[in-house]
Parts: C-alpha cells; structure tokens; sequence
C-alpha cells in the first residue's frame, strides 16, 4: 500500500515543551476551536541518500519511520517553508521491516521512485531521529481538521547524540488550510512562538556535518 498526498504543516521552535503541554491541556479557544489529547508516540526515523545525493539531487528526503510495530518509508518533497507553513508534496509506502533491503525490495510508489532515482548504487544512513510525540487532536465545530504535535527529538549518528530539538507543529489534516491557519495564528499569538528555520532533515543534516549539494 502507498499513499500520495501534499503535506502542510506549520513548525516552531520551543524552549519547554512540557510547558507548553501544560498549557494546552488547559487552554480555552472559544470560536468553535476544541484541542483534546490524543495519544503518545515514539518514533524512529533513519535519513537515507546514495554517496552522490542522487535521492536529495532529485528533489526528496527518503526517510523510514518506526511507529510502534509499523514501519513505512516517505520521499518528502524538498521544499523551503513560506511564512511558517510548508507545502510538501510526499510519498508513503509501508514497509515489512526497517531494514535496508527491505527498503530497496519496495514494489510500491517509494520503491518505483527509488530505483528510478538510485538504481542499484546503494543507499546509506545520514542520520537518525528519535522523537516523542504527544498528539492532540484539533476540532472546529466538533470536526477534526488538524494535529497539534509536540515533539521531543534526539538527532543521533551512531551511538552519538548530536543534538535535541524541542517543536510544536500543526499538521492540516481535512478541509481548508487556511481555516488552520486561523488556529496557528492564535497559538502564535498567545504563545509568542518561533518559526522553525529549518526542517528536522536540514537541522538533522547540519547536526550530523553532512555538506549536501546545493540544488538547481
């Protein structure tokens, strides 16, 4: 199974997510906007990329994802976010296991794109991830359109940790993203959030000291 799709998220840099859990369980939004717990996960993430870039070259970061039993592999579209909010256009495909050859046996769309793109040169691991997420779930008029995220992230190479990241993200989940938008405006406001400047790929390179390409 594969799915194709065009992601839209908003990203910011927090000091204490604890904090802001804090607050957001207790907050009140009025306007019809309802923000409720939803669950705790933890993630897994391994970057991947030949020795020439080919995958980034192409336009994509290839990423495998452990969620609990579940592991599936993403080729997110490249793109810088504008005004807060990225647009990226991305393709999952669900995996039997993490491991490589498990990633290059792919017959989905990832798996199509990756041996249009890599051929049989093979693939190494960039970097690592491990993420706690607490989810939440965001209604407006008793309809869930949205995911508020907060995210605790170790970037790892190895055995080493290079460096930890602390976000909130908003994740556009139905309808309009500019009735989400409505809802990370107020957050921003009453929170005084900062826009992330980079996407955990780039902050994930730079930790690692990968010097990736620079684009056409």
């Amino acid at each position: 199974m594969a799915a194709r799709g065009v992601e839209v998220e908003w990203q910011f840099d927090v000091r204490d997510v604890a904090a802001f859990e804090r607050w957001v369980a207790e907050a009140r939004f009025g306007g019809g906007w309802t923000v409720t717990p939803d669950r705790v996960r933890r993630l897994r993430d391994a970057y991947f990329d030949a020795a020439d870039w080919r995958v980034l070259r192409a336009g994509h970061a290839l990423r495998v994802r452990r969620d609990g039993a579940d592991v599936e592999a993403t080729l997110k579209a490249l793109r810088r976010s504008r005004h807060g909010v990225a647009r990226r256009r991305e393709i999952t495909e669900r995996l039997a296991d993490a491991r490589l050859g498990s990633l290059r046996a792919a017959s989905g769309a990832v798996g199509s794109v990756l041996r249009r793109v890599v051929g049989k040169r093979g693939l190494h691991r960039l970097f690592a991830l491990r993420t706690r997420r607490r989810t939440f779930a965001v209604r407006k008029d008793g309809r869930r359109i949205a995911e508020l995220a907060l995210d605790r992230t170790e970037i790892v190479a190895g055995r080493h940790r290079l460096r930890s990241l602390q976000r909130v993200e908003v994740e556009v989940e139905a309808g309009s993203p500019a009735v989400v938008a409505r809802f990370v405006a107020t957050l921003r406001r009453q929170r005084h959030l900062t826009i992330a400047r980079r996407s955990k790929f780039e902050t994930g390179l730079a930790a690692a000291g990968r010097v990736a390409p620079r684009r056409r």
